[in-house]
């Protein structure tokens, strides 16, 4: 680990791109869709054709059998058994929806993720080739450096085991 702060060891990055906000915000589509229209047309149908069928119906039996009860209730669930499965095929057909609709902002945002990773990784590599270049210049001027320093030191300046170059004598003509 180092004793500087990360700050001094990165390079300046790019400002991060921004996700659009439709990729995680919820639809906003609480109105009656297509699918509830069809499932209403539908249940309006069918209890419509098995009320005129069984207002159709001859009247009931004698009296005296005790089926009566049985009767109502084979009624009631011809009636609203099949209401009740059309409005199961709704509730499903309108999930399914929902779940492609989740689907693609999922997707859309695991795209955005893996953008930015791959922005980051590439930004990380040029900056640390860059770093690494910035540092082995830093070490290759310490190195220059020092030995500059240590040729001086070994060098020995001795003023009297040099002898004094004499200085030419004026010539003069005459």
């Amino acid at each position: 680990m180092t004793d500087t702060p990360p700050a001094q060891n990165q390079a300046p990055r790019q400002p991060a791109r921004s996700t659009p906000f439709g990729v995680y915000t919820r639809p906003e589509h609480n109105a009656i869709s297509s699918i509830e229209i069809v499932a209403i047309a539908l249940s309006a149908v069918w209890l419509l054709a098995s009320a005129i069928f069984f207002l159709m119906q001859p009247p009931a039996a004698p009296a005296d059998t005790s089926d009566g009860g049985l009767r109502f209730l084979m009624t009631m669930l011809v009636v609203f058994l099949p209401v009740g499965m059309i409005w199961v095929a709704a509730t499903a057909a309108r999930a399914s929806r929902v779940m492609r609709e989740e689907s693609r902002r999922l997707q859309a945002a695991i795209d955005a993720i893996r953008h930015a990773y791959i922005a980051q990784q590439q930004g990380q590599s040029i900056d640390g080739d860059s770093s690494v270049s910035r540092k082995l210049d830093e070490i290759a001027a310490a190195a220059r450096k020092t030995e500059s320093t240590l040729a001086m030191f070994q060098t020995r300046r001795d003023a009297a085991a040099r002898p004094a170059i004499a200085a030419k004598a004026p010539v003069t003509e005459d």
